[in-house]
C-alpha cells in the first residue's frame, strides 16, 4: 500500500512539473468546450431527426419544427421500430375462387417445419426437413389458408422458405419485421393478421402464441428425429377438427370441402379415382382405395400381356403355314424377310404403382 500510494505522490508531482498544476483535461475552458459540442451535436440531432417529414401524420406535421415538438417525434419515431412494420399484415380474404378458404392456420417456421444450422467446413447453411412437412403442406393448402410466421429476419428465413414450399403451397410468409419487440423478445401480434379469430388455427412451439390460448395448438420443438410422425398424424385431427378452436369451427364444416381436395388429388395422381373422390373419404380410405386400383389395374395389365402373347404365337404359325405355301425362296426370306405381323396394341396402358405418386 505504502509503495502504492509513494508511486501515486511521485506520477502526480511529475504530472505538475511537466504540465503545471493542474491536468488539461479538468480545465474549466476543456470542460466548456466538450459540454457545448456535446449540447451543440445533441441540439443538431433533435433538429434533424426530429424534423417533419412527408410520411407523418397530419397531427404530426401540424405540431410544428420546435424543440419539444421534435423530441416527441423522435421518441415516436424510436417506438415505432420496435412495432410490426404494418398496422394490417395481410390483405383482405378472398370471398371467391380457389383462394378463398373458410380457414386460416399460422405455422412456425424454425424447429418446427424446418431445422437448420450452420456447416463452418462448408460455409453454408444446413437445412433439414420434418418428415412428412411436403404431404402436409400440399393437403392443409387445399383446406386452409397457410401462413408461415417466423420471428427469423427476412434474410435468414427466405433461403428456408425457398427450400421448403417450392411449389408455393404457403399463401403468406411473415418475418421479424412483422413482429413486436417487447420485454426483450419478439412477440407475434395475431390480432393484426386481419382475419376473424374465430377462424385462425395456430400450430407451433412459439411461447408468444399462449396470448391467444383459444386458438393455440402447442406442438413440441423438432430435435431432428427422423422417426417424427406429429405433422402426419395432426393431419387428421385438422381435417375432421374434432376439437375445434371454437363451436363455429365445428357448425361451420362444410362436406364440400373435403370433397374438394380428394378431387384434386384424383384428378392429379389417377383419374381412375374422380369418381369417388366426390364422396369425401377420408386420407386413409384414399389411400387404401388408390392401392386396391393399382393392384387391379396390374391384373388386368398382366392378362392384357398374356392374351397378346397368345395371339403373337398364332400369327408365327400363321406365318410358318403362309411361307410353307408359298415356297418363298430362302435368298427371298433372309434379304427381305416375312411378311409384317399386325400385331393388336394393349387396351390399357402400363399401372401406377402406388408408392411412385
Amino acid at each position: 500500500m505504502f509503495l502504492f500510494r509513494s508511486r501515486r505522490l511521485f506520477s502526480s508531482a511529475a504530472f505538475n512539473t511537466i504540465y503545471g498544476s493542474e491536468p488539461a483535461s479538468k480545465s474549466p475552458i476543456k470542460r466548456l468546450f466538450w459540454w457545448g459540442a456535446f449540447s451543440g451535436a445533441t441540439l443538431s440531432f433533435i433538429y434533424i431527426y426530429g424534423s417533419p417529414r412527408d410520411t407523418d401524420s397530419r397531427e404530426s406535421i401540424s405540431e410544428g419544427n420546435g424543440l419539444l415538438p421534435n423530441i416527441k417525434r423522435i421518441w415516436r419515431r424510436m417506438d415505432s421500430g420496435l412495432q410490426p412494420s404494418f398496422d394490417v399484415l395481410l390483405p383482405p380474404a378472398a370471398q371467391t375462387g380457389p383462394e378463398a378458404k373458410p380457414f386460416t392456420i399460422v405455422l412456425d417456421l424454425d424447429r418446427f417445419l424446418v431445422s437448420h444450422s450452420w456447416d463452418p467446413i462448408l460455409g453454408k447453411w444446413r437445412i433439414a426437413k420434418r418428415p412428412g412437412v411436403d404431404m402436409f403442406l400440399f393437403y392443409l393448402a387445399h383446406m386452409y389458408e397457410v401462413v408461415v410466421f417466423s420471428s427469423m429476419s427476412q434474410m435468414e428465413a427466405e433461403p428456408l422458405m425457398e427450400k421448403l414450399d417450392p411449389y408455393q403451397m404457403i399463401s403468406y410468409r411473415l418475418y421479424r419485421f412483422a413482429t413486436k419487440y417487447e420485454d426483450g423478445t419478439y412477440k407475434k401480434d395475431l390480432s393484426r393478421l386481419n382475419r376473424d379469430m374465430s377462424k385462425v388455427i395456430v400450430l407451433g412451439h412459439d411461447p408468444s402464441f399462449s396470448t391467444y390460448p383459444d386458438n393455440w395448438i402447442k406442438a413440441e420443438p423438432w430435435n431432428n428425429d427422423p422417426n417424427d410422425t406429429f405433422l402426419s398424424d395432426a393431419l387428421p385431427y385438422l381435417e375432421k377438427k374434432q376439437k375445434s378452436v371454437y363451436e363455429s369451427l365445428r357448425q361451420q364444416r362444410l362436406a364440400a370441402n373435403n370433397s374438394t381436395i380428394h378431387r384434386v388429388l384424383a384428378k392429379l395422381f389417377m383419374p381412375d379415382l374422380a369418381r369417388d373422390a366426390d364422396g369425401g373419404e377420408g386420407l386413409m380410405s384414399y389411400e387404401q382405395r388408390k392401392a386396391f386400383i393399382s393392384n387391379q389395374r396390374k391384373e388386368e395389365y398382366k392378362k392384357e400381356m398374356a392374351r397378346i402373347k397368345v395371339e403373337y404365337e398364332k400369327h408365327i404359325e400363321a406365318s410358318k403355314s403362309y411361307l410353307a405355301s408359298q415356297k418363298m425362296p430362302l435368298y427371298d426370306l433372309v434379304t427381305k424377310g416375312p411378311q409384317p405381323l399386325p400385331l393388336p396394341p394393349p387396351s390399357l396402358e402400363a399401372p401406377v404403382e402406388a408408392n411412385d405418386v
